[in-house]
């Protein structure tokens, strides 16, 4: 190329001398520039990324170089940038080094003769293919994109689309149109390398191939741990879940899933996004009193869609029957503990309103005997809980506050002595549980109303209206009274008042 150039300027002078007539007319230069080559195609080595440029040589005789530009767009047009030479003899040009593979170049070639002359360099411009590659990890699909091929006009039958799977070799797996400059293809999975050309075919079979676009179809892997802890009824609307996950996680973000079975499918009714804090708790508003439900944590990537699933965890739902003095209740089992559950805790509410653990099982059932507790200052309206023990004793899941109501039975004496001497002073019946409402009256031998009261904790104490002393004597009593469980009782007797 330097022979070239100074070549090229002993020219320019021998021009100039003839210009001004130093140079007598027989020796003067020939400016007949000559014919053009014409570049046949270029294409692109995918394993070096050099454009590769053929050309049919220039007809005319006196050539003794080509000239190779690769063009850049100004406001004037496309301006040839003149880069590289070779002899007259040769037809074909590797760039090496060029930037091929990550965009497309347009070339030219010129010829220049033994005078310096130089062809003109368009039209015939010839560009590269350029393939551009974009993941979409949400559907799965990877789309190939790539310039028009610039050089054969109308010339150009379409474009082949050539894929490399993991692990496999190329091969071509669609054929589109010549306007066709996209190629969509799915069913990509996570986590491989893809491999992509093109190749623009001419009618006549001439081939010009694309660079290698390859993509790595990177996807967050899910967290180490995502295990569901417990699943706690707090009230009749509200059930608490809490799970453990990984901290150190690049996936972090989670989806409460819900199902009315293990077996059913699950859908998400929560989204949390960047959780730092494990263990997290979501909380779902639901009524809690009439079936169980079951529950998973989906960790999830960046398209929302659910990677991986905990163990699922199900609300214990509590009822029972109840059977002459026993309360017998029953729960499902709660799941899905690794550990397993070492017991189930049964507690009740005391009079004094806290609920105190009454037994503990290794079932899902148990039977609380009533007449342990009549008599109690309980009411009649019973509540329970039931707790399950992960086997180690540090987690547990809780069952709904399950009430019952129970009717009060009764225990009404025959006699009394109300002379003061703190034993059976008064006369009133004995119920196993506090009465909704409570009416006692006690007449006397001639239907007198003597004494009167609703309350059911206060009894007679042998006086008339409070005033003096009954005598002693058989009295007539009316009860009547309301169990929790709407149970109305009336009850009419006979009674002794004595003086020992």
């Amino acid at each position: 190329f330097l022979l070239f150039q100074l070549k090229k300027t002993i020219q320019n002078i021998i021009f100039c001398l003839l210009l001004i007539g130093i140079i007598p007319d027989g020796m003067s230069q020939d400016l007949t520039p000559p014919d053009r080559p014409y570049i046949t195609y270029v294409s692109v080595d995918t394993a070096t990324n050099n454009s590769l440029i053929y050309w049919d040589k220039s007809p005319s005789n006196d050539v003794e170089w080509y000239l190779i530009y690769y063009e850049i767009f100004t406001a004037n047009g496309y301006e040839g940038v003149k880069f590289d030479s070779v002899s007259a003899d040769l037809s074909f040009y590797e760039h090496i080094g060029g930037s091929a593979g990550s965009e497309s170049v347009l070339y030219s070639v010129t010829a220049i003769d033994s005078s310096g002359n130089e062809s003109i360099r368009k039209p015939g411009l010839h560009s590269t293919i350029n393939t551009g590659i974009s993941y979409d990890s949400c559907n799965s699909l990877i789309q190939l994109t790539w310039n028009k091929y610039i050089g054969w006009g109308d010339s150009i039958s379409g474009y082949r689309v050539f894929f490399k799977p993991p692990g496999g070799s190329f091969s071509q797996i669609s054929g589109v149109g010549a306007n066709d400059t996209t190629y969509k293809k799915l069913n990509i999975e996570e986590n491989y390398d893809y491999e992509f050309f093109v190749e623009g075919v001419k009618y006549d079979g001439l081939v010009s191939r694309s660079n290698i676009s390859r993509k790595y179809t990177y996807m967050p892997p899910p967290p180490v741990l995502n295990e569901l802890l417990t699943v706690d009824v707090i009230n009749d609307n509200q059930v608490d879940i809490s799970f453990n996950f990984s901290n150190t996680s690049i996936v972090n973000d989670f989806a409460l899933m819900r199902s009315g079975s293990k077996d059913a499918d699950f859908i998400i009714i929560q989204k949390e996004y960047d959780l730092s804090s494990s263990p997290y708790t979501f909380t779902d508003n639901i009524t809690t009193s009439i079936e169980n439900y079951y529950y998973r944590i989906g960790a999830m990537n960046t398209c929302d869609q659910v990677i991986n699933l905990s163990n699922y965890g199900v609300s214990i739902l509590l009822n029972s029957d109840t059977i002459n003095n026993n309360v017998i209740l029953r729960w499902n089992e709660f799941e899905q503990w690794s550990q397993g559950v070492q017991e189930y805790r049964v507690y009740r509410k005391n009079a004094s309103g806290q609920f105190e653990d009454i037994g503990t099982t290794g079932d899902t059932n148990y039977t609380d005997d009533l007449s342990t507790i009549y008599n109690s200052g309980l009411t009649g309206e019973l509540y329970y809980y039931v707790e399950a023990v992960r086997t180690g004793g540090n987690v547990t899941a809780r069952s709904n506050v399950h009430m019952i109501r129970v009717s009060s039975k009764i225990l009404i004496p025959n006699a009394f002595t109300p002379n003061h001497d703190g034993k059976n002073d008064s006369f009133r019946p004995v119920l196993s549980f506090f009465p909704k409402n409570f009416l006692m009256v006690i007449y006397d031998r001639n239907g007198a109303i003597i004494y009167r009261s609703d309350n059911y904790e206060r009894g007679w104490d042998g006086s008339v209206n409070g005033k003096s002393m009954a005598p002693e004597g058989i009295y007539l009593y009316h009860i009547q009274y309301s169990s929790q469980n709407g149970t109305r009782v009336n009850k009419t007797g006979n009674l002794t008042l004595f003086y020992p």
